[in-house]
């Protein structure tokens, strides 16, 4: 790997970070507080790269001493009580203009 190799991809890390930081809106804090809130389980949902991400966010969860059941196939997921939260991980690197 050269300098500039390695140049380009934390400029790319930088602009994906932008990306999110520019997208984030009300519904980012609403989605926190409904995970916080949440008595019952917490199912963090992805494919992909996003489920690698969804991985890492559940075992940060779990830390914190929520239930978490981390799913990869849509039928894993159980049936949810009006307690439980979804959390839907999607890759959005082609719906994202850049």
């Amino acid at each position: 790997m050269t300098i500039e190799n390695a140049a380009e991809a934390i400029n790319a890390e930088i602009t994906a970070l932008s990306i999110a930081r520019d997208s984030l809106d009300g519904s980012f804090p609403a989605a926190l507080e409904a995970i916080m809130a949440c008595s019952g389980r917490v199912i963090v949902s992805g494919m992909g790269k996003a489920g690698l991400i969804g991985q890492k966010i559940a075992a940060s969860l779990a830390g914190e001493a929520l239930e978490i059941m981390r799913e990869n196939r849509i039928s894993d997921i159980p049936v949810l009580d009006a307690e439980g939260v979804v959390v839907g991980m999607a890759d959005l690197k082609g719906l994202v203009a850049s």
